[in-house]
C-alpha cells in the first residue's frame, strides 16, 4: 500500500488518459423542444454510435446464443465454453460476410 502524501509525491495520482486525445466524452447529444441539434453533433452522434452499434450486435448475439452464463465447474471449463460461443458466433459472422460479397 503506498500513502496518499508519496503517490503524489511520485506523480502516481494522475489519471492514465489525462492530457491525451482519448479523455473525450462518448455521450451523445440531444435536442431540446424547439432547438434541434445542428449538422455539427449530428455527425457527432453518428461517430460514437457507430463503433456502439457494432459492440452491442455482438452482445446481442452472444445472448441470442445463451449469455455469458456458463453451467460448468471450473474456469476453465467456463472459458472454453466462451471460446465455443466466440468461435460460433466469428463463423455466422463470417458466412454472412461471404453472402454479401
Amino acid at each position: 500500500m503506498i500513502f496518499p502524501i508519496l503517490r503524489t509525491a511520485l506523480g502516481l495520482n494522475k489519471h492514465p488518459l489525462s492530457g491525451t486525445s482519448k479523455n473525450l466524452s462518448h455521450i451523445q447529444r440531444k435536442g431540446q423542444a424547439g432547438k434541434p441539434i445542428g449538422e455539427r453533433d449530428k455527425a457527432r452522434n453518428k461517430r460514437i454510435a457507430s463503433p456502439r452499434a457494432r459492440v452491442e450486435h455482438i452482445f446481442a448475439s452472444l445472448a441470442q446464443m445463451g449469455g455469458k452464463t456458463i453451467r460448468s465447474i471450473g474456469l476453465a471449463r467456463a472459458q472454453f465454453g466462451l471460446t465455443i460461443k466466440s468461435a460460433v458466433y466469428n463463423l455466422k459472422r463470417m458466412s454472412s460476410l461471404l453472402e454479401m460479397a
